[in-house]
């Protein structure tokens, strides 16, 4: 018909040699669709691959700059929701039922339900458990370096949102793709469970653990004196109850905690705390 948007594009918009040829087929294939009786998966399928929507998401990343993995990620988990219906009508309303049950969860924490926010959308919030998903790297920390710092705030706030029981969650493969574990996660780890590593232990090909240092940075160990206070990059305020040659023992609000005196002056997880 005239209204049609193929229609529309062939007659009244100026395209590039290639492009008349390109819209013709797209045309085609949605003609071929039956709408009513096509699944979502392959309803997914053709505007992924047919209709070229993967490969102008890649395009508009480019430009952008935004993170491509990321968007076709996105793309794939609507692929796995879609597998579990079987109308275009039905997984419409799995979408939008998703949606509203995400939008209660936050609304009325005071249920007893599973809240899904961001790490941005829960400061100042609190949860009896939290879980911390998609803990790799390129997500977070994501590829910028000069994001590196806020990120590591933003995993603080997410670590510190657990009332009861926290359990940060990784993987080895996204889909089809390899991944490695955050290295804030594995920083973490050695915060606290600290093991004592080779004095010539191989140089690791990722990058190194951020350091995290300023003017009120520790990184003499004579200043480490039971009874003062420090404040722990990770853990916040705490006293220092016991150092000995190898270790520092810090009571935090938390809890009493113990770390490797040589990685907390090395990373410079320890801060003065003025009196």
């Amino acid at each position: 018909t005239d209204g049609c948007v193929f229609t529309q594009l062939l007659e009244h918009v100026e395209l590039k040699d290639y492009q008349p040829e390109y819209i013709k087929r797209i045309r085609k294939t949605y003609d071929s669709i039956q709408f009513d009786k096509t699944t979502p998966t392959a309803m997914l399928e053709h505007i992924r691959y047919d209709f070229g929507y993967e490969r102008t998401l890649k395009n508009m990343s480019e430009k952008l700059g935004f993170n491509y993995e990321n968007l076709l990620d996105i793309v794939d988990v609507l692929g796995l929701i879609a597998r579990h219906t079987s109308t275009m009508t039905e997984f419409a309303g799995r979408l939008m039922q998703l949606e509203n049950l995400a939008r209660s969860s936050y609304t009325k924490n005071e249920l007893n339900a599973i809240t899904l926010t961001t790490l941005h959308s829960s400061k100042g919030l609190e949860f009896d458990r939290v879980y911390l998903i998609d803990l790799i790297e390129g997500i977070l920390p994501s590829e910028s370096e000069e994001e590196s710092e806020e990120e590591a705030r933003l995993f603080y706030v997410g670590i510190t949102r657990a009332i009861r029981h926290l359990e940060l969650i990784s993987y080895n493969k996204r889909f089809k793709t390899s991944v490695v574990p955050s290295i804030f996660m594995k920083a973490l780890k050695q915060i606290v469970s600290p093991v004592e590593l080779p004095k010539k232990a191989p140089k690791s090909p990722r990058k190194a653990l951020k350091q995290y240092r300023n003017e009120r940075t520790i990184t003499n160990e004579s200043t480490l004196i039971v009874g003062s206070k420090v404040k722990h990059m990770i853990f916040g305020e705490g006293e220092i109850l016991a150092v000995t040659s190898s270790t520092i023992e810090l009571s935090f609000a938390s809890g009493i905690k113990k770390f490797l005196i040589d990685t907390c002056l090395e990373q410079g997880y320890l801060e003065a705390v003025e009196d």
